[in-house]
């Protein structure tokens, strides 16, 4: 039982409770999103209790000090992400064409977890830092340039920049030149055919997600929309998140945790005894998503 397991293992919190009476429901209405969702609170609270292990726990095997910043810096942002969807979701379920966007963010965020850990290298986190580090370099040439074509004086504003980037630049102990002549960083869409997921899931999770960043016409006719009199007119706040969008998140941040402790772990009984309760939480939720879409892969009569 996973609610045994769980509670043997006292690092973890206990698992959502849901009623038979809940279940029920779910099935009268024919929408699991209720029960899913307290799953989908569940996995966000795992993944931080995960980004809170100290560097100098004795299971952990020793890496870079820098690495392990960027995988728990990486997996509290899926976690808070998370917590923000789980908030936006509760308010009369509404808000999913904002979750939507949020969405997209934890995914990519989940993936480069997963990517980092299986590459366990130092250059592709170096390649990871400077993807980022080379937006602020270009940012302080732009201020240094705007300084100097001042004579030299600088503005309070200018210099508070340029401290935030600095400091931002000194913890990483990369010089400007490793982070300018550092290779840029795959797109997502390379990291998930290099980690062995199926092409859809990168063209569901991202591409069809692209719709609530960037705005498509996609997006405006099935979230800003509705038809109205043979007229287009705008639609009120009334787009609940969407039974998918708990689901597949919830799966991919269980793949970076699991992910996570493969890579750190010193223990291989530790290893499979978190990972076991991992995929055990996984068939959780994957039962709940073959008991909602029972009928959806049926033939058309």
């Amino acid at each position: 039982m996973l609610v045994d397991k769980i509670m043997e293992n006292h690092f973890l919190p206990e698992p959502p409770e849901i009623s038979i009476e809940e279940v029920e429901d779910c099935r009268k209405y024919a929408d699991f999103r209720p029960v899913l969702f307290k799953w989908y609170k569940y996995v966000a609270l795992i993944c931080n209790r995960f980004s809170c292990i100290e560097i100098d726990s004795p299971a952990l095997r020793n890496i870079p000090p820098l690495h392990f910043y960027i995988l728990i810096g990486l997996l509290n942002r899926c976690s808070r992400l998370m917590c923000a969807n789980g908030l936006l979701s509760s308010q009369r379920g509404v808000f999913g064409e904002t979750t939507s966007i949020i969405d997209r963010c934890i995914f990519e965020t989940a993936i480069k977890v997963v990517w980092l850990c299986e590459k366990a290298d130092n250059n592709y986190f170096e390649r990871y830092l400077g993807n980022g580090l080379k937006s602020e370099l270009e940012l302080k040439k732009e201020i240094e340039n705007n300084i100097k074509e001042r004579e030299n004086i600088t503005l309070v504003i200018e210099e508070r920049m340029l401290k935030s980037i600095d400091r931002c630049i000194k913890v990483t102990q990369l010089s400007e030149e490793k982070i300018i002549s550092s290779k840029k960083l795959p797109s997502v869409a390379s990291m998930v055919e290099d980690l062995g997921y199926e092409r859809l899931t990168y063209v569901v999770s991202q591409k069809l997600g692209s719709h609530a960043v960037h705005g498509t016409w996609v997006d405006l006719y099935l979230n800003y929309l509705r038809e109205e009199d043979n007229n287009l007119v705008p639609r009120d706040n009334d787009r609940p998140t969407h039974f998918n969008q708990y689901l597949h998140i919830s799966l991919i941040v269980l793949d970076s945790i699991k992910a996570f402790i493969k890579y750190l772990s010193l223990s291989e009984s530790f290893t499979n005894e978190l990972t076991e309760l991992l995929d055990a939480i996984k068939d959780e939720i994957i039962q709940i998503r073959n008991e909602t879409l029972i009928d959806d892969y049926k033939p058309i009569e």
